[in-house]
């Protein structure tokens, strides 16, 4: 009988469907619970600027790709009927007053996850936000199950939150406590998710650190798959222009991205010698804190470009130099892959989760202590003293391997060829 395992999506994208051909590659027939039909998303779509039409398109477009690289017959798609659909979005959308990603997910757990015949797996591969209904459903049948977890663990990411709201105000940090009823299901929800689980996928292994650290998981449940760039590696070089330095910055702008003291750096650095008549730093992501808004049009230095589509914002960055990414919870971090993708010279934190991608010194620099602020103002004074260090260290980005699918995937097959051993 053919290994069965039975994947849970919250929504078609790369970080999800690259599971799959790891376990197709292994033998095993895939099937896939997600909400919807992808063939339902028109290829049109692809032609229209709008974010979310080219994000619909993109996830048809994955899955396309998928079909054409695996075994005839290997995976298989259990959605709702396009009926059950609208009954169901017009329940999540017009009663509950729900999230449209939020509706795709209930729907999944409570309209799909009830008819499943769970009998014919060996396993169930589970992503968060999505597993809590079907883990239930494992343990009833006896058939183990794997988390792959997207983002930092709950505990560590809400606890941060308050220790950095704390450390502004300068009084002692409180541990998170669910403040209302929506709070307390996703805290119990997501909390509880890692606990049920078999084994958990992490991305890096301050990713799975993080779940060692704040759940019962050891670290031989944890398991390590990096994820795959979405743009082709780089042949350019970049190189000083003689008269200015342009660092960027890009992703939500927040404490957790590390702002605070990426701001507090740059107005240390634009107070010294020439600095700030010949360094410029840009920012792209969502804003939605008036305060750092105002902090932006207060400093000439600064600019401000908000958020961009995708491809819009690759662009944009291959107009600078130096791309510095401060986060001090990301469990991967794109931005950072998409930066050594382009070879520019990086300046981030081991707390962000694809650092290990890069080394110190070689590539750009690793800040040892996220909240250092005088430890970022340094590295970043490293290419201002030393502009050629820009070419430097892009001529050595230009050598590291292009981290496209196959690469990061082979790398990730050989990180989980121990889970394949447990499971079968």
């Amino acid at each position: 009988m053919k290994k069965r395992v039975l994947f849970a999506f919250p929504d078609y994208s790369h970080t999800c469907l690259r599971s799959v051909k790891l376990f197709t590659e292994m033998g095993y027939r895939v099937d896939i619970v997600v909400a919807y039909n992808y063939r339902l998303i028109p290829r049109f779509f692809g032609r229209f600027s709008s974010s979310t039409f080219t994000k619909f398109y993109r996830r048809r477009a994955l899955m396309d790709q998928i079909i054409t690289e695996v075994p005839v017959g290997a995976v298989n798609v259990i959605h709702l009927s396009f009926m059950q659909f609208c009954i169901s979005f017009y329940k999540g959308h017009f009663v509950r007053k729900r999230p449209f990603f939020n509706i795709l997910k209930d729907m999944i757990q409570e309209d799909i996850c009830p008819t499943i015949n769970y009998s014919k797996y060996n396993l169930l591969y589970l992503f968060d936000t999505v597993a809590y209904l079907f883990q239930e459903k494992a343990i009833e049948q006896g058939i183990k199950t794997i988390l792959e977890c997207r983002g930092p663990h709950f505990k560590f990411s809400q606890n941060l939150r308050l220790a950095l709201e704390a450390r502004e105000r300068g009084v002692d940090s409180e541990d998170y406590v669910p403040k209302n009823h929506n709070d307390e299901w996703w805290y119990r929800k997501l909390i509880t998710e890692p606990e049920m689980a078999d084994y958990l996928i992490c991305y890096s292994e301050f990713h799975a650190q993080q779940y060692i650290d704040n759940s019962s998981k050891k670290r031989e449940q944890m398991y390590l798959l990096p994820l795959p760039s979405t743009i082709q590696k780089s042949k350019v070089t970049r190189k000083y222009n003689g008269k200015h330095i342009s660092f960027y910055f890009a992703g939500n702008v927040t404490s957790l991205k590390g702002i605070n003291q990426l701001l507090k750096a740059w107005k240390s650095i634009q107070s010294e010698n020439d600095f700030g008549q010949r360094s410029s730093l840009h920012i792209y992501g969502s804003c939605s804190e008036v305060a750092y808004l105002e902090e932006f049009k207060l400093m000439p230095s600064i600019q401000y470009h908000g958020k961009q589509l995708h491809q819009e914002l690759i662009e944009q960055i291959q107009l600078h130099d130096v791309c510095i990414f401060p986060s001090l919870l990301d469990s991967y971090g794109f931005v950072l892959q998409e930066a050594l993708q382009l070879n520019i010279p990086v300046i981030s934190n081991f707390t962000s989760g694809a650092s290990f991608l890069y080394e110190h010194e070689i590539h750009g620099y690793k800040c040892t202590d996220s909240y250092d602020v005088d430890e970022l103002g340094k590295c970043i004074r490293q290419f201002l003293s030393n502009p050629n260090r820009i070419e430097e260290f892009s001529m050595a980005l230009n050598q590291l391997p292009d981290y496209n699918a196959d690469y990061m995937n082979a790398l990730g097959k050989r990180n989980i060829e121990k889970l394949f051993e447990e499971i079968a």
